[in-house]
């Protein structure tokens, strides 16, 4: 349960909700654009064992946000990067995460984009941290995450 609870607390800090309305307006804006994506597709391998998840792209005021796909999601998962534009973006925020097997890990590591308009896809490719249940992340790599992203829309 505290695993769900830290999740709770990244996405709140990028200004996602998962209710209906919040009441404040660049919180909803989030929310409605989050609900009008269209959803791409993360296929990754943490340790050996493989994942697949759905993916939208969000846009905030100051980043990109790629997150699972809040109506079809089977796990919490934010990798968050500051323009969508093709290259090399390091993932270097405790606010990208990505949970597997009731647990939550930082991701550390990089984003390869390939962007063309509002369209790209991409690798990740990167170490992971689990944060405990106290809220605190290990300073030991509890594994390695690579994957592929395809699919992925902006809304501009």
């Amino acid at each position: 349960m505290k695993p769900i609870l830290i999740f709770l607390f990244i996405i709140s800090n990028i200004g996602i909700a998962f209710s209906q309305t919040s009441g404040n307006a660049r919180v909803d804006a989030l929310i409605k654009q989050q609900k009008q994506a269209k959803s791409g597709q993360f296929l990754f391998t943490v340790n050996g064992q493989k994942f697949t998840e759905k993916v939208n792209v969000i846009k905030s005021e100051k980043s990109y946000g790629i997150i699972g796909d809040l109506m079809e999601s089977t796990r919490p998962l934010t990798i968050l990067f500051q323009t969508f534009t093709s290259g090399k973006h390091e993932l270097n925020s405790d606010k990208n995460v990505i949970g597997i097997h009731d647990k939550i890990y930082i991701i550390k590591g990089f984003l390869d984009l390939k962007s063309s308009g509002n369209q790209a896809s991409g690798t990740v490719s990167g170490t992971l941290f689990e944060i405990n249940s106290k809220g605190k992340t290990s300073p030991t790599s509890s594994g390695n995450i690579s994957g592929t992203l395809s699919g992925l829309i902006v809304n501009q």
